[in-house]
């Protein structure tokens, strides 16, 4: 049960990220002075989103392999990375 709680606990930290930057990232666009200007908010933004849903996805799969194997010992979930 553990396991499940680390797991949701995360998604729902890597979701408040997600609405944060794009949050920052509206409110960046509507400052933007030049089209120049906005393509780069867009592309940092789209760099930014993707090495974030990287790290996030890899941060759920070690949670995930961790909380199956102490499943599978019978042993309380360990903490991979943290």
């Amino acid at each position: 049960m553990k396991g499940a709680q680390d797991m949701t606990q995360e998604w729902a930290m890597q979701a408040q990220a997600v609405f944060q930057r794009n949050l920052d990232t509206v409110n960046a666009l509507m400052r933007a002075r030049s089209i120049t200007e906005a393509m780069a908010i867009q592309d940092r933004f789209l760099r930014e989103t993707f090495d974030s849903m990287l790290q996030g996805s890899r941060r759920l799969s070690e949670l995930m392999v961790a909380t199956t194997s102490d499943t599978m010992r019978g042993t309380a979930p360990s903490q991979p990375g943290r």
